[in-house]
């Protein structure tokens, strides 16, 4: 049965529905209409759930325990995403998988999990497709779990809106696994994602990549969700829109950020400053700083992104710019090493391109990266910011971070047609 919008998801899809769209000109906006997806070559025959709409299928010389175990890690996830979470059941794709189930592929043509839409559903009445899901056969137990998860969580995504970026689903679709399955964040994917944080939010060029992002949603279950996860299907589901026939894109608003913009518009800042805080939360991830508290992960290793620039305050002052421009979203650090230093002044000005929105965070923290506090910027608009900083015994080190907030509404589905570059100027005064 469909789980349609209820409750906060309804009030949001109602909310955002009356967000226009900016004027892009020639700009191509939305995603690509899907096609129907290919699908691998497999042994005849293939095992059916009993309990839920499922099928697995294996690929020559796949084991009989192998698919007889992803059928049932396919039955639990399913089970538990949408009759227990209740987010959307996935889309019956016709035959085409040789029943209407949705269909899991055991294949060596993943790395892990992939999937793809199968088509628009154009008898619902938003966009939507059903799923092809693709798990890498020979996985260890416990990663064929975690693979099949996320698949079922993707299909579910897609059966609720087919309008959202790859990258966006594949985070999704993480952190949900993730809270199904107990497991916490995947740390490797979290450590590939750092190189990724400057080329913008949702933005990843892999799933792998993708994956990295799923602790944003997990910031926000921290901050504003409870158990049942409510805010997290409300999410999902709340930016339905339908394409009109005849279309070259799929129709590009309301959108995941327009949610977001709506959800957080009493929050300081809103979506910019949660973006803000986000970033600098990455800068730190890892560490016994670290604020993602409903993730679960282990501070074995440094999972924060590496900063653009470190820099020694005996050094000071120093001028830093970008090594390049950062897309709408893209996020760099730069830190300052304060070496022992008891007392001082820091001072900072930003200077950015002047056709962007920006915003930028200088915090302090001690040796283990825990926050002491920080000097957060207003929504910086014409390129210009400054700000003090009254340094301490017990600061170690001084993080400024900043975040390109695009050039006009953060819209994963509108490109900018500049990027935006930025410099920064740290000086240091009243020093002991």
């Amino acid at each position: 049965m469909r789980h349609f919008p209820t409750g906060i998801a309804a009030l949001l899809a109602a909310a955002t529905a009356l967000v226009g769209p900016p004027g892009y000109g020639y700009f191509p906006v939305g995603q690509p209409i899907p096609l129907d997806a290919s699908r691998p070559q497999v042994m005849p025959g293939s095992l059916r759930g009993t309990r839920v709409p499922v099928r697995v299928h294996g690929q020559a010389a796949t084991s009989a325990d192998e698919l007889v175990s992803a059928l049932r890690e396919t039955e639990r996830a399913y089970e538990a995403i949408v009759d227990r979470l209740r987010f959307s059941a996935p889309l019956f794709d016709a035959t085409r998988g040789g029943g209407p189930e949705l269909d899991i592929y055991l294949t060596d043509e993943t790395s892990f999990v992939s999937v793809a839409p199968d088509g628009l559903d154009y008898g619902e009445l938003w966009d939507c497709s059903a799923a092809v899901v693709r798990v890498r056969r020979g996985l260890s137990a416990q990663q064929r779990r975690r693979a099949i998860t996320e698949g079922v969580a993707h299909a579910s995504l897609l059966a609720a809106d087919a309008r959202t970026t790859n990258a966006y689903r594949v985070a999704f679709a993480s952190a949900i696994a993730a809270r199904v399955l107990g497991e916490g964040a995947d740390e490797d994917a979290l450590t590939r994602a750092a190189s990724d944080l400057s080329n913008g939010i949702f933005n990843a060029r892999t799933d792998e990549a993708a994956r990295g992002e799923a602790v944003f949603f997990d910031l926000l279950a921290s901050r504003y969700d409870d158990g049942s996860l409510a805010l997290w299907r409300g999410l999902a589901v709340a930016p339905i829109a339908r394409t009109e026939g005849g279309a070259a894109r799929l129709e590009d608003e309301p959108d995941s950020f327009d949610v977001l913009r709506r959800l957080l518009r009493s929050e300081p800042g809103g979506l910019d400053g949660f973006l803000l805080d986000y970033a600098t939360a990455r800068a730190v991830a890892g560490t016994p700083g670290d604020r993602f508290d409903t993730v679960g992960f282990r501070a074995l290793a440094r999972l924060a992104a590496e900063p653009l620039r470190t820099i020694s305050a005996r050094d000071l002052p120093e001028w830093v710019r970008s090594e390049r421009p950062l897309p709408q979203g893209g996020a760099a650090f730069v830190a300052v090493d304060l070496g022992g230093l008891r007392q001082g002044t820091l001072s900072l000005w930003f200077h950015g391109a002047p056709w962007r929105r920006w915003t930028v965070a200088a915090q302090r923290l001690d040796a283990f990266d825990r926050d002491r506090g920080r000097a957060p910027s207003p929504p910086v608009n014409e390129g210009e910011w400054s700000t003090t900083m009254e340094l301490g015994p017990g600061d170690e080190r001084v993080l400024v971070v900043v975040v390109d907030q695009g050039n006009q509404l953060l819209d994963p589905d509108r490109p900018t047609n500049r990027d935006g570059s930025f410099a920064i100027n740290l000086s240091l005064s009243n020093t002991h």
